[in-house]
């Protein structure tokens, strides 16, 4: 439960209704608990009923988790944050730090200035 009031325009009601939308789709409220009992410390029927229905609810969210959350954190190739890690892997990486120089491709420009001067 959040403290905050807000009062929405007739015209915002849209908005309103894609809020609680995003909050259904989201799972932000999934392990919250559905019924506070005050019962007799005797009553241990009512405890092992509480107990089973926490370890049900439980396991409907591991298997939530292993059915489809699992996987979701994927980065598509090509984006700015892949690319940013590979620069970043080639530069640390110790192979190709110490390769030798015949293996870099190098072409010199025909028209630089010390170039035109050697010919000279």
């Amino acid at each position: 439960k959040t403290k905050t009031k807000y009062n929405a325009p007739l015209d915002m009601f849209n908005v309103t209704g894609a809020k609680k939308a995003q909050e259904i789709a989201s799972n932000v409220n999934y392990k919250q608990l559905i019924h506070q009992y005050t019962y007799l410390p005797d009553a241990m029927s009512l405890e092992l009923s509480r107990h089973q229905m926490q370890l049900q609810s439980d396991n409907a969210y591991k298997s939530d988790y292993n059915s489809w959350m699992k996987g979701i954190g994927w980065l598509p190739l090509g984006s700015l944050d892949v690319e940013k890690a590979k620069k970043a892997g080639d530069a640390l990486s110790e192979k190709k730090y110490r390769q030798h120089p015949d293996t870099i491709k190098f072409t010199s420009v025909v028209d630089s200035p010390v170039m035109v001067q050697a010919k000279i």
